[in-house]
């Protein structure tokens, strides 16, 4: 596809394999090949993002983990001082609300890793459906 710059043949003439029988404009070729790498460029950019966000999230549930782990251990210790008057009900009431709390952002932030790795897989099919086609079409044009 682009536009004819010339016709090296008439009509009826015999023509050998190989021989060039029409001549395209190349800055159709040149611009294709442009928009290819402008889209490609774009697509690394998402994709390199994604990436990121799902380093940040991996972060995040590990640290959400470590407050679960943490406030597990605070509760764990505080129901033992109860025991022997250590400890009042207040604060072991604050240990319970620390340990809810702390395994709700662990969920949160599992649910956002799940998220941002569904949005990767997302990407590398649609990449596959829509971009690599194209890219094709237009890299053999040029």
């Amino acid at each position: 596809a682009g536009t004819v710059v010339a016709i090296d043949t008439d009509e009826t003439q015999y023509v050998r394999r190989g021989q060039v029988l029409v001549e395209l404009d190349p800055r159709d070729a040149r611009i294709a090949v442009a928009q290819a790498k402008a889209s490609l460029a774009e697509t690394v950019r998402e994709v390199a993002q994604l990436f990121a966000e799902e380093r940040h999230d991996t972060a995040l549930v590990d640290a959400e983990q470590t407050q679960l782990s943490q406030s597990d251990e605070d509760l764990a210790r505080d129901r033992s001082l109860k025991v022997v008057h250590g400890v009042s009900l207040e604060t072991l009431e604050h240990d319970e609300n620390a340990v809810r709390s702390a395994r709700a952002a662990l969920q949160e932030a599992q649910a956002s890793l799940a998220s941002t790795r569904a949005q990767i897989v997302s990407e590398s099919d649609s990449c596959k459906i829509a971009f690599f086609p194209r890219a094709r079409v237009w890299l053999s044009a040029s």
